[in-house]
């Protein structure tokens, strides 16, 4: 998870650098979790007792706290189109995705 913030976060600075330069509004970057022990850990300063994990925690929470992340928020695992790649029997997010061309998490 922090790898993936960490080139999320990198990928927005860079394009938020274009954007500036033509003038247009930044694009946020908001992280978003199915998760819900990550997401209680970053947001609701919640501690975890696999001290493993304390380090790449503290990395997430810190960059929260900077407001580097706009929002961190969890994803119901009935709306996550991830797990169409990851699960062998997958939710109907992606097809809902893929039919009407829209994203809708239930956060």
């Amino acid at each position: 998870m922090v790898d993936s913030v960490n080139i999320g976060f990198a990928i927005n600075i860079t394009v938020n650098m274009v954007i500036k330069q033509i003038n247009l509004s930044p694009i946020l970057f908001i992280v978003c979790t199915d998760l819900y022990l990550l997401y209680k850990c970053i947001v609701k300063l919640e501690t975890t007792h696999k001290k493993c994990l304390t380090i790449n925690i503290m990395a997430l929470r810190e960059m929260y706290e900077r407001q580097e992340l706009v929002d961190m928020c969890w994803i119901s695992g009935n709306s996550n189109v991830a797990d169409a790649i990851t699960k062998a029997s997958p939710n109907k997010a992606m097809q809902q995705l893929i039919d009407d061309n829209q994203l809708t998490a239930n956060i």
